[in-house]
């Protein structure tokens, strides 16, 4: 099953090739890419990263921590995710059903 994650970025100038080549080295797919700000250090990005195996993504988002002079993630989303809670009923009482 492909998974589909958005990922919101902090880019220092000129690193953006590393992340991509990193994202494509693991076989992911890149199915967005926007610069949504600038500024004299660094770019904003929202990342759609499409991808079928959750170990190799949570070792993708790993590595962009450890690098974090040139990266810094601001949020991750899975936008499936929150479509279906919203479509959900949650009920509890004194057990969670």
């Amino acid at each position: 099953m492909k998974l589909i994650t958005e990922i919101t970025i902090y880019i220092k100038r000129g690193f953006l090739p590393h992340l991509t080549n990193e994202i494509y080295k693991r076989g992911f797919k890149l199915q967005r890419l926007t610069q949504i700000e600038s500024n004299e250090e660094t770019d904003t990005f929202v990342i759609d990263i499409l991808y079928n195996n959750s170990d190799k993504f949570k070792g993708l988002i790993d590595k962009i921590v450890k690098h974090d002079n040139n990266f810094k993630i601001k949020s991750i989303k899975n936008p499936v995710e929150e479509k279906l809670l919203g479509g959900f009923l949650n009920v509890s009482g004194k057990m969670p059903l």
